[in-house]
């Protein structure tokens, strides 16, 4: 009799199929051999059973084995098997993200319940585990009733806001725990985008309140609390004495938002929390409690200590800018500079900031900065104006507080702007021959917006209140000019035909608003002429 050879595969595989069930049930009557006498096997065996049989978790199946019989957990846990199964394949598909966090913490033999699993996932993402969110060090809860044991809160027990939470996130992790599943900027996850935590507390001065509903899903649907409102943050300005509130009907709140991030105005925070309780002051006493713990602080938010702590780590700063774009990086870096407590040490920002902040890793982001300004209209130039000048800006106080490390090179945007004037002299030198014009001209109508908008604004000295980096910041722009006019075949000369190299300087205006009032500008006894002589522009 012939067999086809497609029948020949099909009884192979069937033939493969029952070797391997009969393997499977061999290994199962092993273990109830192995555990006969362990009180807990009973009620986990269909469990293990179904691991094997249905969801096919051979190669895992000892963990589960142990996790069920051996662990605490395992042992009171009543989650279905498939449940598990999930968190166990979830944990596997993050290995890469877990290796680069930290290199063998992607190892499931390392673990033994899912509560370790969750945390160490968890810490992969910029998040904090359970026992950790509870420490006095990554979060206030407020609340008189509710004080720390010792150096850590009791977050099982009911505080005395009660169907809600207020907590004070000490830190990025704490906020993104706390915040996880919402879209605030301050909860995003490691890696995953700009998250402001650090710029809001820090350089703001401003404290973030999250307030969190405690009670379940079936209260919440009694109460008519709509996920949205199941979560908010309140923002404190200790500058103005209390929390910010949006004014109603306003679409963005700024600092003080429901789970969406929509603004929460005054009567809406109060209509939220009125509808959760019966005491009709609980939320005046929430705002009064809040206010307590910024005077507690002196109106010093306690983060501070915590981004001291990752500023003088490479390793924990790497870890803050993962993940962040350009501007967020820039506007982290300018934040730590508004304190010295928390400057970010020289050796430390050459070796974590610099290689994600300068060329090539920065040129995409700037270049295109500069085209969309370039190629702005009406309708968009305010927007493309702003970034141009806000990102000019970081930099220059980059400059400042780098001065002594080449600050020259944090102006690579400055050196591109100027090809701009490269080209006019060009076109002057070959269209226009002998016409005469000063250097100030340069960075005025003979080239596009862009020069005169860098140079006027983004490149001013004003504010700098160290005179000591003023001048060497003027004279690191005189050096990018010289630079760029030397290579193009062309010096600059004063009035007598000497080579000049200081072209910019100082104002003498003190007073500030006019419409002159720049503090650095172009001297007009400055002329620009060609290497040999044939053309001179003044």
């Amino acid at each position: 009799m012939e067999i086809r050879l497609r029948d020949l595969r099909k009884l192979i595989v069937e033939m493969i199929l029952v070797e391997g069930r009969a393997q499977d049930e061999k290994r199962i009557e092993g273990i109830k051999e192995k555990y006969a006498g362990n009180p807990h096997l009973p009620k986990a065996i269909k469990k293990i059973e179904d691991a094997l049989f249905v969801y096919k978790m051979g190669n895992d199946l000892k963990w589960i084995v142990n996790y069920f019989l051996n662990t605490e957990e395992g042992q009171k846990s009543d989650e279905p098997i498939a449940d598990v199964v999930n968190h166990i394949n979830n944990f596997k598909k993050q290995r890469a993200r877990m290796e680069k966090h930290k290199p063998g913490s992607s190892n499931l033999k390392k673990y033994t319940t899912l509560e370790q699993l969750s945390d160490a996932l968890k810490k992969s993402r910029g998040m904090l585990s359970k026992a950790d969110l509870s420490s006095v060090a990554q979060t206030d809860i407020v609340g008189g009733a509710l004080t720390p044991e010792g150096d850590r809160y009791d977050l099982n027990k009911q505080g005395e806001f009660y169907p809600w939470a207020v907590y004070l996130p000490k830190s990025r992790d704490a906020s993104c725990t706390i915040g996880e599943n919402t879209t605030w900027c301050t909860s995003i996850q490691l890696g995953e985008g700009n998250n402001l935590f650090y710029n809001y507390v820090i350089r703001d001065s401003f404290f973030l309140f999250y307030l969190q509903y405690q009670g379940n899903e079936q209260q919440a649907k009694d109460h008519e609390l709509n996920d949205s409102e199941s979560i908010m943050c309140l923002g404190y300005m200790p500058d103005k004495g209390k929390v910010y509130f949006p004014e109603e009907g306003e679409g963005g709140g700024y600092i003080t938002v429901d789970k969406n991030n929509h603004g929460v105005s005054r009567q809406r925070y109060f209509d939220i929390i009125n509808k959760t309780t019966s005491d009709s002051s609980l939320a005046d006493k929430i705002l009064s409690s809040i206010d307590e713990t910024v005077k507690k602080y002196g109106g010093k938010h306690p983060a501070k200590q915590n981004l001291i702590e990752i500023v003088n780590n490479p390793e924990k700063l790497s870890r803050e800018l993962k993940g962040k774009s350009l501007d967020a990086i820039l506007d982290f870096v300018s934040s730590a500079t508004y304190s010295d407590d928390t400057n970010i040490p020289h050796n430390i920002f050459t070796e974590v900031v610099d290689p994600l902040i300068l060329p090539p890793k920065s040129s995409k982001k700037v270049e295109k900065v500069l085209q969309n300004f370039n190629s702005s209209t009406g309708e968009t130039y305010n927007q493309a104006y702003g970034e141009l000048i806000g990102i000019s800006k970081y930099y220059k106080r980059i400059c400042v507080y780098r001065k002594d490390y080449d600050m020259k090179r944090y102006l690579f945007m400055f050196a591109l702007v100027l090809q701009e004037v490269k080209n006019v002299l060009e076109y002057q030198a070959t269209v226009v021959g002998h016409y005469e014009f000063p250097l100030a001209e340069l960075f005025g109508d003979l080239v596009s917006p862009i020069v005169f908008e860098i140079m006027e604004e983004a490149y001013d000295t004003f504010g700098m209140t160290d005179s000591n980096a003023a001048g060497d910041y003027i004279e690191a722009l005189d050096l990018i000019v010289s630079d760029m006019i030397d290579k193009g075949g062309y010096e600059v000369v004063d009035s007598n035909m000497n080579v000049k190299r200081d072209i910019f300087d100082y104002h003498e205006a003190s007073s500030y608003g006019n419409e002159d009032d720049y503090i650095l500008y172009s001297k007009k006894v400055h002329y620009v002429r060609s290497s040999d002589g044939s053309y001179i522009f003044r």
